[in-house]
C-alpha cells in the first residue's frame, strides 16, 4: 500500500491541511484515494523550468478524479495563481443530486 494511500486512511488527507505533491500524473498515481470536495491537494509536476500547479479531488467517491490547473511557476514570472477562489473552481457537482427535507418548527 503506498504512503499516501495510508494516509488518507488514517484521515490525514482530508483533515483541512494543505498537501502538496509531486507528481507527473496524478490521475493514475492518486486514483485509489478518497480526496473529498473539500480536500486541499496540490499535485507539482515540473516540464524544464515550469512547475505546473494542479489541485485534485473528488465530487463524491464513486466519481472521478477531477484536476485543475491552479497556477504556474517559472524564475521569469514567478508564481502565477488563477483568480478563482477555492469554491468558485468547484462549485460544479457534476450533477450529484441531493436528498433535502425540511422540518417547520413553531416556536
Amino acid at each position: 500500500m503506498s504512503l499516501a494511500l495510508q494516509y488518507e486512511r488514517a484521515g490525514y488527507v482530508n483533515n483541512g491541511a494543505l498537501w502538496v505533491v509531486k507528481s507527473w500524473n496524478p490521475k493514475d498515481q492518486m486514483k485509489s484515494l478518497n480526496l473529498r470536495l473539500d480536500s486541499q491537494v496540490f499535485v507539482v509536476s515540473q516540464d524544464q523550468d515550469t512547475f505546473a500547479i494542479q489541485e485534485v479531488y473528488r465530487v463524491a467517491n464513486d466519481r472521478p478524479m477531477i484536476v485543475n490547473p491552479v497556477g504556474v511557476w517559472s524564475k521569469m514570472s514567478g508564481l502565477v495563481m488563477t483568480a478563482l477562489l477555492f469554491w468558485e473552481r468547484r462549485k460544479n457537482l457534476g450533477g450529484i443530486e441531493f436528498l433535502v427535507a425540511t422540518v417547520e418548527v413553531k416556536i
